[in-house]
């Protein structure tokens, strides 16, 4: 398949899942960690949202 294809998180494999969370960003875009530094998802308060 081509493209980019949206699921559910719970559909991901262990094996993906760990990926993603060893993945890193190229240095060129570190810059963008200040525009979500003080983001937090809809309906959770900043005292609730972990870091």
């Amino acid at each position: 398949m081509k493209g980019r294809v949206a699921r559910p998180v719970e559909d991901l494999d262990d094996d993906t899942l760990k990926a993603i969370s060893k993945s890193e960003v190229s240095g060129e875009y570190a810059a963008l960690n200040d525009i979500v530094k003080d983001w937090t998802p809809p309906g959770r308060s900043s005292r609730t949202a972990k870091s």
